[in-house]
C-alpha cells in the first residue's frame, strides 16, 4: 500500500510528493535519489515556502531546512543584489516613515520621536533607532564607539541582502543616504516576526512552520514530517521494512480524516486518478474551454467598460435631470405667482363697474400706451446701439491708452525711472496705469509731469554743469596740447644737442683710444728700454764675475809663482791695486748709470699714469653730464 494513496483528499500534498512514494512491497529503496531529513522542505513544505517569505535571520531559532531561498538574505552569494524597492520615491519614503514611526511608538521607543525628525535624522538619531530595532532581536544590545563599522556587521549578521557602506553611515542624514538606511530599518521591522521570541509566542517552532486551519488540530505537513523522521530513524537503525511506521501514519491519517475506510479512500483515489487521466486526454476540450474563458474575459472587459460608460451616462443624465428639475421648480413657482396675479386681477376686474364708453376709452389709452411703449423700445434700442458704438469706441480708446501707457512704462524702465528703487525715481512711482478706475491723464498731469519737469530741470542743470566742466576740460586740453607742442620742440632741440654730444663723445672716445694707444706704445718702449738695461746689467755682472774669476786665477798664479815673482811683487801689487780700483770704479759708474736711468723711467711712467688718470676723469665727467642731460630730457 502506497502512502500517497492514504492522503487522498489533499491533492496538493500528493502532487508535491510524487517522488516520496514507497514501493508496494514496503521495502526501503536505495539511498540514491532518496531525500535526507534536511531536505524535506524541497517538496513537502513547498506550499509553506510559497506562503511565507524566506528571510530568516541568524538570530532566529528556525533550523536550516536546506531548500533554496527566495533570493533575499542568501549568504555566500557573489553577485551584487540590486534593491528593487522604490526607495527614492517620496510616497514610498512617507509610507516607510509612517510604518517606522508606528513601530517605535507601539514598542515604547525611549527617545523623542516625530515624523519631521524621521524625514532627515542625524547620524546620532539613526544609531539610536538602529540600537532600539536590533534590541528587539537581541536583548541587551548597546551601541559601540565605532557604529560606522558596527552597523554593516550587524546587518550582514542578521542577513540583510543589500550592502550599507561605511561612507554612507558617515553622512546618515543626507538626502542620498537616508533612503537606504530607512529601507534597512523597514526590513528589520518586517523580519522581526520571524525571530525566536515571536516563534515562542506563537506556540513554538512546529506551530510556526506547520500552519493549521481553525478546524484542524494537526496539519498534514506535520504528520508527513513526523512520519519521515520516524522512518529515517528506523532506517538509520538498520530496519529494511517499515510496517510499524506505515501503520502508525495510517492510524493518524484515519483519525484525522474522521475514520474513513481505507478501501473507500483507495477507490476514491483510483476514481480520481481515472478522472485525471480522462482530463489529461481531453486537452483539446480544455483548450476550447480556455479559449472560451479568454473570450468571456474579453467580453467581460468590454462589458465592464460599457457598464462604466453607462454609469457615466447615468451620472450625466442624473445631473441634467437635476438641473431640469430645478428649472421646473423655478417655472412652477413663476407660474404660481402669475396665477396669483391673474386671480387678483380677475377679482379687481369683477369688482370694478365700468361702462362700455369707459372700456372703449381704456382700450384707446391702451393702444396709445402700446404705441408709446413701441416708440420707447425703439428709442431704447437706438440708445443701446449708441451705447454699443460708444463702448466700442471707448474700448478702442482704452486699448490705445493701454498701448501708450505700456510704451511710456517701457521708456520709463529704459530711462531707469521705474521701479521706485532706482536712483532717478527717488522713491516715486512714475508708472501709468490703464483701466476704468484709473486716470492716466490726471496721473500724468498731476503726478508724473511735475516730477518729470523737476527731473528735467535737475537734469538740465546737471547737463549745464557737465558742459561747463567739459568746456573747462577742453581749455585745459588745449593748454596741455600747447605745452606738449613746446615740449616736443624742446625735445627736438635736446635731441639735436644729444646728437652733437654723441658725436663729441665719439670723437673723445676716438681721441682717448689714440691716446691710449700712444701711451701703450710708450709703455712698451719704456719696458723695452728696461729690458735692455737689465740685459746690460746682466752683462756687467757677468763681466764682474769674469774679472773676479780672473782675479782668483791671478791670485792662484801669484801663489804658485810667488817665489818666482818675489822681485816683481811690488809691481804686481801696484798693478793689482790699480786693476781693483779700476774695476770698482767701473762697477760704481755702471750702478750709478742704472739708477739714473731707472729714476727717469719711473718719472716717465708716473707722468703717463697721471695723464691716463686725467683722461679717465674727463671721460667720467662727460658721462655724468650726458646722464644729467638724459635725466633732464626724461
Amino acid at each position: 500500500m502506497r502512502k500517497s494513496s492514504i492522503g487522498g483528499p489533499p491533492q496538493r500534498v500528493r502532487a508535491d510528493n510524487t517522488t516520496h512514494s514507497r514501493n508496494p512491497s514496503r521495502e526501503r529503496p536505495s539511498l540514491i535519489g532518496r531525500p535526507s531529513i534536511s531536505g524535506y522542505g524541497n517538496s513537502r513544505l513547498s506550499s509553506y515556502g510559497n506562503q511565507r517569505q524566506s528571510s530568516v535571520n541568524q538570530f532566529s531559532a528556525i533550523p536550516k531546512l536546506g531548500r533554496p531561498s527566495s533570493g533575499i538574505g542568501v549568504r555566500g552569494r557573489t553577485d551584487v543584489i540590486k534593491d528593487t524597492r522604490p526607495i527614492y520615491d517620496k510616497k514610498y519614503q512617507a509610507q516607510c516613515i509612517r510604518q517606522l514611526l508606528e513601530f517605535l511608538i507601539s514598542h515604547q521607543y525611549p527617545h523623542p520621536i516625530s515624523q519631521k525628525l524621521l524625514e532627515l535624522p542625524s547620524a546620532k538619531d539613526f544609531f539610536k533607532i538602529f540600537e532600539f530595532c536590533v534590541g528587539q532581536y537581541w536583548f541587551g544590545y548597546k551601541q559601540v564607539p565605532k557604529m560606522e563599522e558596527e552597523v554593516p556587521r550587524v546587518l550582514k549578521l542578521i542577513g540583510y541582502p543589500f550592502t550599507i557602506s561605511k561612507t554612507q553611515l558617515m553622512s546618515a542624514g543626507s538626502p542620498h543616504t537616508w533612503p537606504h538606511l530607512l529601507a534597512a530599518l523597514i526590513w528589520i521591522i518586517e523580519t522581526l516576526p520571524m525571530t525566536a521570541l515571536n516563534i515562542e509566542n506563537h506556540g513554538g517552532i512546529d506551530a510556526f512552520i506547520f500552519e493549521t486551519s481553525e478546524s484542524e488540530t494537526v496539519s498534514l505537513e506535520k504528520i508527513i514530517f513526523d512520519d519521515s523522521v520516524r522512518t529515517y530513524l528506523a532506517f538509520m537503525s538498520g530496519a529494511d521494512t517499515f510496517e510499524e511506521q506505515n501503520t502508525c501514519v495510517e492510524k493518524i491519517l484515519l483519525h484525522k480524516l474522521q475514520g474513513f475506510n481505507v478501501e473507500e479512500l483507495n477507490d476514491e483515489n483510483t476514481r480520481l486518478e481515472t478522472e485525471l487521466a480522462l482530463m489529461e486526454q481531453t486537452k483539446k476540450k480544455r483548450r476550447k474551454i480556455q479559449e472560451a474563458i479568454e473570450n468571456l474575459k474579453c467580453d467581460f472587459k468590454l462589458l465592464s467598460a460599457h457598464v462604466s460608460n453607462l454609469r457615466d451616462y447615468r451620472k450625466n443624465i442624473a445631473a441634467e435631470n437635476k438641473t431640469l428639475e430645478d428649472e421646473l421648480g423655478m417655472l412652477s413657482a413663476n407660474l404660481q405667482s402669475e396665477r396669483e396675479k391673474l386671480t387678483k386681477l380677475q377679482e379687481v376686474y369683477e369688482k370694478q363697474s365700468l361702462s362700455p364708453a369707459d372700456v372703449e376709452r381704456l382700450k384707446a389709452e391702451q393702444d396709445s400706451l402700446k404705441l408709446e411703449v413701441d416708440k420707447l423700445e425703439k428709442a431704447i434700442a437706438n440708445i443701446d446701439a449708441d451705447i454699443w458704438e460708444k463702448s466700442m469706441k471707448q474700448a478702442k480708446i482704452n486699448e490705445e491708452v493701454e498701448k501708450e501707457a505700456s510704451t511710456y512704462n517701457r521708456i520709463a524702465i529704459g530711462l531707469k525711472l521705474v521701479p521706485e528703487t532706482t536712483e532717478l525715481a527717488r522713491g516715486r512711482d512714475f508708472r501709468l496705469y490703464s483701466g476704468f478706475s484709473s486716470d492716466p491723464v490726471g496721473a500724468f498731469d498731476n503726478t508724473v509731469k511735475p516730477m518729470l519737469l523737476t527731473l528735467k530741470k535737475s537734469t538740465e542743470d546737471s547737463i549745464r554743469k557737465k558742459e561747463k566742466y567739459l568746456f573747462q576740460l577742453k581749455g585745459d586740453n588745449e593748454q596741455c596740447s600747447e605745452g606738449l607742442t613746446e615740449l616736443k620742440a624742446n625735445l627736438e632741440k635736446v635731441e639735436k644737442e644729444l646728437h652733437s654730444l654723441d658725436e663729441e663723445i665719439e670723437s673723445l672716445k676716438k681721441l682717448s683710444q689714440s691716446d691710449k694707444m700712444s701711451v701703450t706704445n710708450e709703455i712698451e718702449s719704456v719696458q723695452q728700454e728696461i729690458r735692455n738695461l737689465e740685459d746690460r746689467q746682466r752683462q756687467v755682472l757677468e763681466e764682474k764675475d769674469r774679472l773676479t774669476e780672473e782675479l782668483k786665477r791671478l791670485t792662484a798664479i801669484e801663489n804658485v809663482k810667488k817665489e818666482e815673482v818675489v822681485e816683481l811683487t811690488a809691481t804686481l801689487d801696484k798693478d793689482y791695486t790699480k786693476i781693483c780700483n779700476d774695476a770698482e770704479d767701473y762697477k760704481n759708474s755702471v750702478e750709478q748709470q742704472m739708477d739714473i736711468y731707472t729714476e727717469t723711467l719711473r718719472a716717465k711712467v708716473m707722468t703717463k699714469r697721471a695723464h691716463i688718470k686725467q683722461l679717465q676723469e674727463e671721460s667720467r665727467d662727460r658721462e655724468r653730464r650726458l646722464d644729467l642731460m638724459f635725466k633732464n630730457l626724461h
